[in-house]
């Protein structure tokens, strides 16, 4: 399939017409399955006049789509290695702002951009762990997305895991609470960023404070340890500000993976709120 804009090759999305301003995202995880049952929202806006909208999605099971709360008419194309392109037909102005929502779940196989560690690979061995890696192009395997940095965008979340897990997202956490044998967390991101940032984790995690805007996040045999390591996060975000100017993410947590973590000594999955560690 020709993409539709050969400026970036990797993506379907005619986001060069429309594109997604905010995204509301509302997911139960199902950690046997390795499958998450989905909503999406998409706010869009029409940068000119457009007859359809177009996402990447990878393997989505899509149940149905509304485009501004009526039912829409879709299509799903192979995209070869990047996927499949999901189209949307709509008729768009220049300058209006409707929204596009999609229920669907992700791969019944698991989806590209998610793995789970079994309890043995854990530190503590009780539960299995949960992490994602969108980039480059895997966030289309989570939801219907612009999969590019050329579109950046703001989200809210509601994840619904197993009570006795606690789930992280690369956005600050707005509330928790028990729903029958599940604890639901919401999220909020304010700071447009681009889909190869989304990320989650899940997990048995304990935090410890660091200041009022940093903690540290890690499984309850480490989680002191990891406090100890990095203790000084505050004073060093403080130097970064004198040079930088004012950290405009609102929090700086970090998060300290199991020790089977495969990506290595340290890397930064939640780029600019949460910097993900592993001790190995």
């Amino acid at each position: 399939m020709a993409t539709s804009n050969p400026r970036d090759p990797s993506t379907c999305a005619n986001y060069e017409s429309v594109t997604v301003e905010h995204y509301d995202l509302d997911w139960t995880v199902d950690l046997e399955k390795k499958q998450f049952k989905a909503k999406i929202d998409l706010r869009l806006a029409a940068l000119e006049d457009a007859d359809h909208v177009s996402f990447d999605v990878r393997d989505l099971v899509i149940d149905s789509i509304s485009f501004n709360g009526q039912p829409a008419k879709y299509t799903v194309t192979e995209n070869g290695d990047l996927g499949q392109q999901l189209r949307v037909e709509a008729e768009l102005k220049q300058g209006h702002k409707p929204v596009i929502s999609v229920s669907y779940s992700t791969c019944p196989k698991g989806a590209k951009a998610i793995q789970i560690l079994t309890p043995e690979q854990t530190a503590d061995k009780k539960a299995p762990f949960l992490f994602s890696q969108c980039q480059a192009i895997l966030a289309r395997s989570l939801m219907p997305c612009m999969d590019t940095p050329s579109v950046k965008s703001t989200y809210t979340g509601r994840v619904r895991v197993p009570a006795g897990l606690t789930v992280l997202m690369s956005a600050v956490r707005n509330g928790e609470k028990q729903v029958g044998e599940w604890t639901e967390t919401e999220f909020v991101q304010s700071v447009p960023i681009a889909s190869y940032l989304l990320a989650i984790v899940i997990g048995r995690l304990e935090k410890r404070k660091i200041s009022d805007r940093c903690d540290v996040w890690a499984e309850p045999s480490i989680v002191d340890s990891a406090l100890h390591e990095f203790e000084e996060t505050e004073k060093f975000l403080e130097t970064a500000e004198k040079i930088a100017g004012k950290y405009v993410w609102g929090r700086y947590d970090l998060m300290v993976l199991p020790p089977t973590f495969p990506f290595g000594g340290n890397i930064f999955i939640f780029l600019h709120f949460i910097t993900v560690y592993s001790f190995i």
